[in-house]
């Protein structure tokens, strides 16, 4: 193994090179270079491209310009646009650039102008992943392994051959060549927390984890929490609230990041003096038992009232309490915790309850 890897993109305007990182890299770069069109001059490189340059060629029709093309029908076609003979940029065949090994790759076939596999020259230099080959060669698109370089007659021979991560597991002796032994791979346990992610240690062998930093993002599974972060090592988030301000709705977060409010029967205020026994029902706060019919004013003067509402007059055969003789608190001496209220038609600082 540990031959160089076969790049090429076929533009005249990269500069192709194989990176340990992350393989083939194809780097733009300035200069000439041929755009394939005969009637064109001066054609240069600009960002990766080959730029056409002066037509040379005149024309009225497209038959005058048959005569360059090239036969390539990768190139693509060079038609009459503008009076000068140019390449149709809508005829040139764009294959797509992903590779399918270090021996072939995908790529335009000229004669038939069709995207497919290309193989690498005979002999181009690959590897074919087995550490103990070496000048492994392309032919026919396949990487031939070359001759074997890592006999041994026991384990120790090997030892100079292991890469040193003993996560991969280690070289023995096996038939007079060193192999990989398949029982000595670490295998570590997958984490329980993404805020200590695990794994193994190259340098040591052993499994462990360690904790992101504090504030770093995370996701704790719940979808009903919000802005995770770690926190020593443990992905927390903040409970996502749900409060539609109706008493008579539980309000709840349904698993999925959705609030949900379920009606309830619990006890409530209607605010009707003049029901009794308010519960909750389908999600609403409903009284019983009107105790406010009056045939005659007296009916609502012998009626107990609160006198903090204002006097109840009698209409419409309803003892109703009149909003402009309410008691009015001043509230110039509210604070957080205390508030002027009317408590028996008088008005007292009373605590607030904040929860």
């Amino acid at each position: 193994g540990g031959t160089p890897k076969y790049c090429d993109d076929q533009n005249p305007c990269t500069t192709d090179s194989c990176a340990s990182e992350s393989g083939c890299t194809y780097a733009a770069i300035a200069g000439s270079c041929d755009d394939g069109n005969p009637c064109t001059l001066a054609d240069h490189c600009n960002d990766g491209k080959c730029i056409s340059g002066n037509s040379v060629c005149p024309c009225t029709n497209d038959s005058m310009c048959s005569e360059w093309n090239d036969n390539n029908l990768c190139n693509g076609v060079v038609r009459c646009m503008g009076g000068v003979c140019k390449i149709d940029l809508t005829t040139v065949v764009q294959c797509l650039e992903s590779e399918n090994n270090e021996c072939s790759k995908l790529g335009c076939n000229p004669a038939t102008g069709e995207c497919g596999v290309v193989n690498a020259p005979e002999g181009t230099a690959c590897d074919d992943g087995v550490l103990c080959t070496a000048t492994d060669t392309c032919s026919g698109g396949t990487c031939i392994s070359g001759p074997g370089s890592c006999a041994c007659v026991q384990d120790n021979d090997c030892l100079a051959l292991d890469d040193g991560d003993l996560c991969n597991g280690l070289l023995h002796c096996v038939g007079g060549q060193c192999v990989a032994n398949m029982n000595s791979p670490v295998s570590c346990p997958q984490a329980t927390d993404p805020c200590s992610p695990g794994g193994c240690n190259p340098a040591t062998g052993q499994c462990g984890s360690t904790a992101l930093a504090d504030g770093t993002s995370c996701d704790d599974g719940n979808s009903c929490t919000q802005g995770d972060s770690c926190q020593n090592g443990f992905c927390t988030g903040t409970g996502i609230i749900c409060d539609d301000g109706n008493l008579c709705t539980d309000d709840l977060c349904d698993g999925a990041g959705k609030c949900t409010f379920v009606p309830n029967a619990a006890a409530c205020d209607d605010g009707n003096q003049c029901t009794q026994i308010d519960l909750c029902s389908n999600g609403l706060c409903q009284g019983t038992n009107d105790t406010c019919s009056c045939n005659s004013q007296t009916d609502c003067d012998i009626m107990p009232n609160d006198a903090c509402l204002g006097s109840l007059n009698c209409i419409n055969n309803i003892c109703t309490a009149d909003p402009t003789t309410a008691i009015f608190c001043d509230p110039s001496g509210n604070s957080d915790c205390m508030a002027n209220q009317c408590v028996g038609g008088q008005c007292m600082m009373q605590p607030i309850n904040n929860g």
